[in-house]
């Protein structure tokens, strides 16, 4: 349960720009959050064997059952 917060990519170069030309920001952050109840996910799990270490094992992760808005 870890607070987060995303900018569009618009955004996110808007401050950038304002911070290349030195200019001074003030930003505010007001956020709300509430807990839902637990709900049953599902995962998406494949293993293929390395040929050249075929005992070790490399996990790749991703939310695939997710949606950013600041993407």
């Amino acid at each position: 349960k870890i607070p987060a917060a995303s900018l569009s990519v618009e955004h996110a170069d808007m401050l950038e720009r304002f911070q290349q030309r030195n200019q001074s920001m003030e930003i505010f952050l007001y956020m709300e959050a509430q807990t839902l109840p637990d709900v049953v996910g599902y995962n998406l799990v494949a293993e293929i064997e390395g040929s050249t270490l075929p005992n070790e094992t490399v996990l790749v992760s991703g939310h695939l059952d997710s949606w950013d808005v600041g993407q």
